[in-house]
């Protein structure tokens, strides 16, 4: 089930960007969309319709990559609103990766954070 979720989110995220000539999939969209899901967590408050949108793309696409992918080990005591603070943070100290496509950066936000244990 999680992997049709996902399928069905990333096949959704692109049809979206084909639909603009503008890259609306990079880190310098989901910077703010990030910024509003934390707020929201925060003081439970959505108060236009772009916030709630906002919110939501940015806690289904941490959410999709976090349970789609095995790149990384997050504990079983880690919040979904937890890794959406370690990617937000990840993008506001790399503002010279924001070109690059928002899962990459959610994905190296994740997996800097939660690296899973070398085998010797």
């Amino acid at each position: 089930m999680k992997w049709l979720l996902l399928a069905v989110f990333v096949f959704s995220a692109s049809s979206i960007a084909e639909q603009s000539k503008e890259n609306r999939c990079d880190g310098n969209h989901l910077l703010p969309e990030c910024r509003t899901a934390i707020d929201f967590a925060d003081h439970n408050i959505v108060n236009t319709f772009e916030n709630g949108y906002n919110t939501g793309y940015c806690m289904g696409l941490v959410t999709g990559i976090a349970d789609g992918l095995r790149v990384m080990c997050v504990p079983d005591d880690v919040t979904y609103t937890q890794m959406e603070r370690v990617v937000f943070k990840y993008l506001n100290d790399h503002p010279n990766q924001l070109h690059l496509w928002e899962s990459l950066l959610v994905t190296q936000a994740l997996v800097q954070a939660f690296p899973c244990p070398t085998k010797k």
